[in-house]
């Protein structure tokens, strides 16, 4: 590793800013042991610049690339403004300037207040007090850190299999034959960076990358231990083609051209909505299949996978609460939520973590996953479908005695609706009592989760027996079924991300806390207007 310096003297600072173009699968493609799991590199590489960037490439770079400069010229991407930090409060507390967004691992480092800051931090820990916003963001800020140096020691690379131990060695402390083909993957990269990115320094950089993997699936195999090389395959395809982003596109041309049929009164626009619904629930399919055969398990396990399958069963409950099409209100519903769900998931990995990460021990049973934990959310997907069906019936509201036959056909629509998801809710949540009794040894226990679970089960309950006994009509179940989603809302949100308390501390996040409580008071607002509105008209 000493050899390195002398090579890349020369051009370090090339290597930072020069706008690179060269795509080498192979170098991608080399598996690394992180996070619990083997994965290929560039997954680590694109976790790990998201993490510390907020995005997945640092100026339209590859990022494989980008992480193996961080240990070639370390010194250089210290002093590069990389490190994102959006908490204001942090900001002030280290009196840095608030008008930025990106800072350098050096001036972090060598802040006067971190290390106290830092401190307090890890008392808390021990303590086990919740952390609020502030101390949230200060960790992810050690972890932003601790990463990049991670990268600048060598010590994340694990790319040694060993025979006494599934833990593979990093690089640092690899075999000497492994290392020396590390060495030469560093070298290989440094002339191609060097050369301009010519083909025949890409070449060269493939060869290197190539004999690197085929000695890491050797050594894995020599110890029992082979790489899955579909798996490492398909989660490189799956990060390349974003198939849940094209999904989003497609509902949302969709939605284009169920408005042109709303204007137009065209079949083929209709037909054409439909067609690209259709095709944009393929690609949601398609990726889910492809992260389940990754990670060997249901996609249920944390707020991210979840805002995912949310609106994937809400598509399912849109066609058969529309009848296969004959009412469009469910389909167009559904593709709203659709639309939403995927781009929120999309555009906030800083708050919804894509990552694909090893099960807590509660959670790993596949059995418990696809019954209980998918009951339970696919339920939300009936009360989404409901909510905002809720807010297409108040707009017509507004003029009922002209869209008289659109809120009677809503009405219909909320009611299947809701009755999906009361029971799908019902179902999971006694699912949830069996497992709890087996997990923790008690059925029932009022924890945060299982607490807001009953509230918003009891509060559709409520909705659905308003309307038996006919205290609900078509304007009280609108707008019992958009203010009751606020109920999903807190059960799935707001006890993992607001609250966080409880045994179900796995789904735990931070984030978005004023984004939530913004949609929840501007729709409540929204059922305040549309009531009074109709009393004065």
């Amino acid at each position: 590793m000493k050899a390195l310096s002398i090579l890349i003297l020369g051009f370090s600072l090339s290597l930072l800013f020069m706008q690179t173009s060269f795509s080498s699968e192979v170098l991608r493609s080399i598996p690394v042991q992180n996070g619990g799991r083997i994965k290929p590199l560039d997954t680590l590489a694109r976790e790990s610049v998201r993490l510390i960037h907020g995005k997945e490439k640092y100026m339209k770079k590859d990022s494989s690339k980008t992480v193996l400069t961080w240990l070639l010229v370390p010194e250089t991407w210290n002093q590069t403004e990389l490190i994102r930090i959006d908490n204001l409060e942090l900001k002030k507390a280290l009196q840095l300037d608030e008008s930025k967004k990106f800072y350098s691992l050096k001036t972090l480092s060598i802040n006067p207040s971190i290390q106290s800051l830092l401190q307090n931090l890890n008392t808390k820990r021990k303590k086990k007090v919740k952390l609020g916003a502030f101390d949230q963001a200060l960790q992810k800020l050690e972890s932003q850190m601790m990463t990049m140096r991670s990268f600048q020691t060598g010590d994340i690379f694990s790319i040694g299999p060993q025979a006494d131990t599934d833990a593979w060695a990093s690089v640092n402390r690899v075999d000497p034959k492994t290392q020396s083909h590390f060495t030469n993957l560093l070298t290989a990269l440094s002339r191609h960076i060097g050369s301009k990115e010519s083909k025949e320094s890409l070449k060269d950089l493939d060869a290197a990358a190539l004999v690197l993997k085929n000695h890491i699936y050797e050594q894995a195999k020599k110890y029992g231990k082979p790489v899955n090389e579909s798996k490492i395959k398909a989660e490189i395809f799956f990060n390349k083609y974003h198939m849940f982003r094209y999904a989003w596109i497609c509902y949302l041309l969709a939605l284009l051209l169920v408005f042109g049929f709303s204007q137009t009164k065209k079949e083929a626009f209709r037909k054409g909505f439909l067609g690209l619904m259709g095709f944009g629930f393929l690609l949601h399919l398609l990726g889910f299949l492809l992260r389940v055969y990754i990670s060997g398990r249901a996609p249920v396990s944390n707020m991210y996978e979840t805002v995912l399958w949310v609106p994937f069963g809400t598509l399912i409950f849109g066609a058969l609460v529309g009848k296969w099409g004959k009412n469009l209100f469910a389909f167009v519903g559904s593709c709203v939520v659709a639309v939403f769900c995927l781009i929120l998931s999309d555009l906030a990995p800083n708050i919804l973590d894509p990552s694909i990460q090893p099960l807590e021990a509660v959670l790993r049973s596949n059995y418990w996953l696809l019954t209980h934990v998918l009951t339970i959310t696919i339920s939300y997907s009936a009360f989404f479908l409901a909510f905002i069906l809720g807010d297409f019936s108040l707009y017509y509201h507004l003029n009922e005695n002209k869209y008289r036959k659109q809120i009677l056909d809503l009405n219909l629509s909320i009611y299947r609706s809701l009755q999906i998801g009361v029971l799908l809710l019902a179902v999971g949540t006694v699912l949830g009592g069996i497992w709890a009794d087996e997990s923790w040894g008690r059925f029932w226990g009022w924890d945060p989760k299982e607490t807001w679970a009953f509230i918003a089960l009891m509060g559709y309950l409520a909705i659905l027996h308003g309307r038996l006994v006919g205290m609900l009509k078509t304007f009280g179940m609108a707008a019992s079924s958009v203010v009751a989603f606020s109920l999903v809302i807190m059960a799935w949100y707001g006890v993992n991300f607001w609250l966080g308390a409880g045994l179900h501390s796995y789904g735990f996040g931070s984030g978005g806390v004023e984004y939530v409580s913004v949609f929840v008071l501007v729709h409540i607002l929204y059922v305040i207007f549309v009531g009074l509105y109709r009393k004065l008209n």
